[in-house]
């Protein structure tokens, strides 16, 4: 993920994974973020496809370090948000502050990943 500016020391990592067999069908989407402000509540959205309006994916806090880390999977102890299905649909994501300012961003097309 890239800096905005917004949070200056802000930073994050996604990692995609899509495995698809006769039977299987698994997905799942790391997102991992440290440096923001701690304790503090953020908004992960998403652009698909053409869209040029995001869509709210997950609200999430930070922990007292400012740190954050999630996988969502379609299968498994953790929700997959139905928005998210297929990850290969997700052009872009971004962190959002409560003043509604981007933080954070990956485009998933290009490899800024």
């Amino acid at each position: 993920m890239r800096g905005t500016g917004v949070e200056p020391r802000a930073r994050g990592r996604i990692q995609e994974l899509v495995k698809c067999s006769d039977s299987v069908d698994e997905q799942s989407l790391l997102v991992a973020l440290t440096r923001l402000l701690p304790e503090t509540t953020y908004e992960l959205t998403a652009f698909f496809g053409a869209d040029t309006e995001s869509t709210t994916v997950a609200e999430f806090t930070t922990s007292r370090l400012g740190s954050f880390r999630t996988t969502y999977h379609k299968s498994g102890d953790h929700s997959f948000p139905a928005d998210l299905d297929p990850i290969s649909n997700i052009r872009e994501l971004e962190v959002v502050d409560g003043n509604n300012q981007v933080v954070l961003t990956a485009n998933l097309i290009e490899a800024d990943r």
